[in-house]
């Protein structure tokens, strides 16, 4: 049995992980004109956390490592706010001004949707 330290650490390392394999591969697939990769993980993390938060939402008595090992652990480390800032702030000094709105509304507005559409699936499973 993990201690819930071990299962945030654990959960953070494949998340972690898996945002460089999928940052990697959307720099490799589109390039790096856009900060796609932050993109996807953001409103994939999104999605993947609102799905199940609705599927588990009434399943997770005594489950307490489970849910840290998800959320705090995997989709913290998955998701990740600071490249986004860091990217945004970049094409602030650029003065990439369509660019940063683009990624800012689509960070934000596409995180929101994407959370809420997992919510409705996960709802709809369950």
């Amino acid at each position: 049995m993990l201690t819930p330290y071990g299962a945030v650490a654990l959960g953070g390392a494949l998340g972690a992980i898996c945002r460089y394999v999928t940052k990697t591969g959307a720099q490799t697939l589109w390039g790096i004109y856009f900060p796609y990769g932050t993109l996807i993980v953001n409103s994939l993390g999104s999605f993947i956390g609102g799905l199940l938060l609705a599927v588990l939402s009434d399943r997770w008595s005594g489950t307490e490592g489970a849910r840290l090992f998800i959320f705090s652990g995997f989709l913290g480390a998955y998701t990740t706010f600071s490249s986004f800032a860091m990217e945004s702030l970049l094409m602030f000094e650029e003065h990439q001004w369509f660019k940063l709105c683009m990624n800012v509304l689509a960070n934000n507005v596409g995180a929101l949707f994407m959370v809420y559409l997992g919510w409705q699936l996960g709802k709809y499973i369950r």
